[in-house]
């Protein structure tokens, strides 16, 4: 069994046609078993939806049931930014095997690249066409595409440098570049020097360029928050200490919670760091490029993943039960299971909502420092025992059907006289 559904297809028809979201809140993690000699080792990408998580994307990852690494997780992410844009991404929730310079960086400074060289045979073109266009006084202006349609310019996003000064390129949806001139500074000449002199732009990222030209263009970056490990070194004034360290008295606080409002370095990214002590004692930090309210309660989303894994294996679909190791025929047991989950998660969402709302009950938060209300039966399991009792049912009666009627062909219809004609039996006979 192979699946001919682009993963691609199925998130779009996911995303827009069955959950209808206009942003996404993407919790990342692992899941992994063992058959035999072989680890089969997941790494999913889910979408939130009204407290729900839902596998939108994975890779099997060929890494003896280790941890993913910063190419994988920035390649996840960049899948979703490539079919719904990065603007889309609403948050992103990471444990704290995520956390690394790299793959931060790669959130935080949106890595869409200025891709497109242009020749310096070309600048004496450029610049005696966009003249006519020019302001007095170096404000942004726009020239029609035509009019550099034989420049070679064919990126969104393309920096040019004249020698004499420099301009970014933005293509628009209305048919014209919106041109910027900017200006040399120290850090774009250091830049510069990386790159081939035989080109008039370099490649760059946006977020390189607000540091380059400050308040010149802006382009949000992907936020997170994540857990990330005690030993984590952070800044502190003009010195740095690890998060064990930094924190080491806050058992001495009375919420023991420490809530981030100034911002601290750290993965080489100027972030916000809390810290919390649960119930047992035991530390948690996170890690986000926001400033949040509560940082806690929101990164208790990413835990509905977890609970989406476990009704994949043990508490639903027995996923680890499968004899498949063979990848192509995971990926299409799992876009099956994505899709029967999705499937019982809309009817359980359904019942919750129009027919008779599941009853809630007291339970201690999964982080373990709280109570709460939570459902006394996930929406899952809902939709789950009424799609699962729905087809035993039609099989059952199937089977019925078929046991009954061998029995009904050894008789001669003509001889039931005596047959009660308001019995189930006769009421089948009259189907057949």
């Amino acid at each position: 069994m192979e699946s001919n559904i682009p993963l691609e297809e199925y998130a779009k028809t996911l995303v827009f046609d069955i959950l209808k979201l206009e942003r996404l809140e993407i919790p990342l993690d692992r899941t992994n078993w063992e058959r035999g000699d072989t680890d089969i080792n997941y790494f999913v990408l889910s979408v939130l939806f009204n407290g729900i998580a839902i596998p939108l994307y994975w890779q099997l990852l060929d890494n003896n049931g280790g941890s993913s690494n910063d190419e994988q997780r920035i390649a996840m992410i960049q899948w979703v930014i490539d079919v719904f844009g990065a603007d889309m991404i609403d948050m992103v929730y990471a444990d704290r095997e995520f956390p690394s310079h790299q793959f931060l960086d790669f959130l935080i400074n949106d890595n869409r690249y200025c891709q497109s060289y242009l020749e310096l045979p070309l600048l004496d073109k450029f610049i005696n066409a966009i003249e006519p266009y020019q302001t007095k006084d170096n404000s942004p202006f726009c020239v029609p595409i035509s009019t550099l349609k034989d420049i070679g310019i064919t990126e969104d996003l393309t920096i040019i440098d004249t020698t004499t000064q420099l301009f970014l390129v933005q293509k628009l949806q209305t048919e014209k570049y919106s041109i910027y001139p900017l200006i040399f500074t120290n850090q774009y000449q250091k830049l510069k020097r990386q790159f081939s002199a035989e080109f008039a732009c370099f490649k760059v990222g946006v977020a390189t360029l607000t540091t380059i030209f400050k308040g010149f263009i802006h382009k949000p970056a992907i936020n997170f928050v994540a857990r990330c490990k005690s030993s984590t070194v952070v800044s502190d004034g003009n010195k740095t200490l690890s998060l064990a360290e930094l924190y080491h008295d806050l058992h001495r606080k009375q919420t023991k919670t420490d809530i981030a409002t100034t911002i601290r370095r750290a993965f080489s990214n100027r972030l916000y760091i809390s810290a919390r002590l649960n119930l047992k004692n035991e530390f948690g930090f996170l890690v986000s490029n926001i400033r949040l309210v509560d940082p806690f309660a929101t990164y208790k989303k990413r835990w509905n993943i977890e609970l989406m894994f476990g009704k994949f294996k043990t508490l639903g679909f027995n996923l680890e039960s499968t004899h498949i190791t063979n990848p192509a025929r995971l990926s299409a047991i799992m876009l099956l299971i994505g899709i029967a989950y999705t499937c019982c998660c809309m009817i359980g969402e359904f019942f919750n909502s129009h027919i008779k709302p599941i009853k809630t009950k007291s339970l201690i938060s999964n982080d373990g420092t709280t109570k709460e209300q939570r459902l006394q039966y996930s929406k899952f399991k809902v939709g789950f025992d009424l799609l699962k009792n729905f087809i035993n049912n039609r099989l059952f009666a199937g089977a019925t059907a078929a046991q009954l009627l061998h029995k009904i062909l050894d008789y001669d219809p003509n001889n039931l006289p005596n047959i009660n004609r308001r019995s189930k039996i006769f009421k089948l006979i009259q189907t057949f």
